[in-house]
């Protein structure tokens, strides 16, 4: 794995388990999470997608980095991976969650407006699911890595879903 231009490593808030993309929002999660483009864990609806997390209210770590091609997957204890494809109409990449309290804007993107490839890795979801939740001050219970390279579309993929919540959110969302 290249390492990438890290732009946000951090803890960020989540609630309903869902982390927003620019024009997302709660209002058809069905849409995003159970669309054509989506793995259940992540996924795009036109210029907007929703990250889904395992923890339902609270603080997760979150990394996200920018390349500008494939930076391969990152090897360590990442118990799940999936990617999609997402179109951006604009330079813009801001994540923001659940009432906008909280928003990070990681813009610009390397390609400007175009079809980005996101692979979205995460740890810890059984941990986190089962958890009331977590405060800032807490240490992390799910982590999550969001790689973003400019890439022509391609139907989403699943390259290693093994923790049971995972599992239960491709399931609940592909049917």
């Amino acid at each position: 794995m290249s390492p990438g231009t890290v732009v946000l490593y951090g803890d960020v808030f989540t609630a309903y388990s869902q982390i927003y993309v620019n024009r997302a929002d709660g209002s058809d999660l069905g849409a995003y999470l159970g669309g054509p483009d989506s793995t259940g864990m992540i996924g795009a609806v036109g210029n907007g997608a929703v990250l889904g997390t395992s923890l339902h209210t609270g603080y997760v770590l979150l990394t996200v980095t920018m390349d500008p091609r494939d930076p391969g997957a990152a090897s360590g204890d990442f118990e799940d991976v999936t990617e999609i494809s997402m179109t951006t109409e604009d330079e813009r990449f801001m994540l923001f969650c659940w009432g906008g309290e909280e928003t990070h804007d990681l813009s610009p993107l390397p390609a400007g407006a175009a079809t980005y490839r996101l692979r979205y890795h995460a740890r810890g979801m059984d941990r986190a699911s089962d958890s009331a939740g977590r405060g800032i001050d807490d240490p992390p219970l799910d982590e999550y890595l969001l790689q973003i390279w400019p890439a022509p579309y391609e139907p989403p993929a699943f390259p290693k879903v093994t923790s049971r919540s995972a599992q239960a959110q491709r399931r609940t969302w592909r049917r």
